[in-house]
C-alpha cells in the first residue's frame, strides 16, 4: 500500500484509489482462477453476435475466445488492456459509445485512448440522477446526436403510457391584460383588438 501511495504522489499522473474488496488482476487473485474456470465450464457460452473487444488481448474476440472458460479465468488474473481495446473500437469508426453501469467511470479514460474523431459518449445511469430519467435522457441524446432510428413503441411498451392532446397554438389573440378600471379595460380592449386587426 505504501509503494502504491508513493507512486501516486510521485508519478505526476491523475490517480484515484478504488474501494474494492480484492486486488483484482494481480497475483492476489490467482487462487480464484481455477474455481472460476470450473464455474465457466459449467456455463453455456455462445459466440458473440455483435463484435466486442477483449481487454485481455486488446484485440477482437473470436468465437473461440468468447466461449473458452480458460480465457475468462485469465481475465481475472492478467492486466487489463483497456486502451488497446478502446483503440480497436476507434479504428473501425464507431459513431457512439455507451458506458453501461451504475455511473460513468471509464468514459474519460476511453476519450484519452481514442485516436480518431470523437464519437458521441453516452452513459446509462448516474449516481445523482433518477435511473429512468437518465436513461431516457441518454436515449434522446443518442437519437438527436447520431440521427439513429429508435423503436419508440418498444421503449414505452408495458409502461402504462397514454397519449393526450395539447393546444396546437399558444396565442389565440385574446387579451388578458388586467386594468385598473372598467373604462380603461374597455378602451384598452378596443385598442388591442384594433392593433390585432391592423397587424394580423
Amino acid at each position: 500500500a505504501d509503494a502504491v501511495q508513493g507512486f501516486c504522489q510521485d508519478s505526476g499522473l491523475r490517480t484515484q484509489q478504488l474501494t474494492v474488496s480484492h486486488a483484482f488482476h494481480s497475483a492476489a487473485m490467482q487462487g480464484a482462477v481455477a474455481p472460476f474456470v470450473e464455474a465457466m465450464t459449467a456455463t453455456r457460452l455462445a459466440a458473440p453476435v455483435i463484435g466486442f473487444a477483449s481487454t485481455v488481448t486488446g484485440g477482437w474476440h473470436s468465437a473461440e475466445t468468447a466461449t473458452d472458460p480458460d480465457y475468462w479465468g485469465r481475465a481475472i488474473r492478467e492486466p487489463v488492456r483497456f486502451s488497446q481495446a478502446v483503440a480497436a473500437l476507434s479504428e473501425i469508426g464507431v459513431g457512439s459509445v455507451w458506458e453501461i453501469g451504475s455511473h460513468p467511470q471509464l468514459t474519460s479514460l476511453a476519450r484519452a485512448s481514442w485516436s480518431e474523431t470523437q464519437p458521441t459518449w453516452l452513459s446509462t445511469l448516474r449516481r445523482d440522477r433518477t435511473d429512468q430519467a437518465q436513461l431516457h435522457t441518454a436515449v434522446a441524446a443518442y437519437v438527436n446526436q447520431t440521427s439513429a432510428d429508435l423503436d419508440w413503441t418498444g421503449l414505452h411498451q408495458d409502461k402504462g403510457r397514454r397519449t393526450t392532446t395539447i393546444p396546437t397554438y399558444p396565442f389565440n389573440r385574446q387579451r388578458f391584460w388586467i386594468s385598473s378600471s372598467p373604462h380603461e379595460t374597455t378602451s384598452n380592449h378596443k385598442n388591442e383588438t384594433k392593433r390585432h386587426l391592423n397587424h394580423g
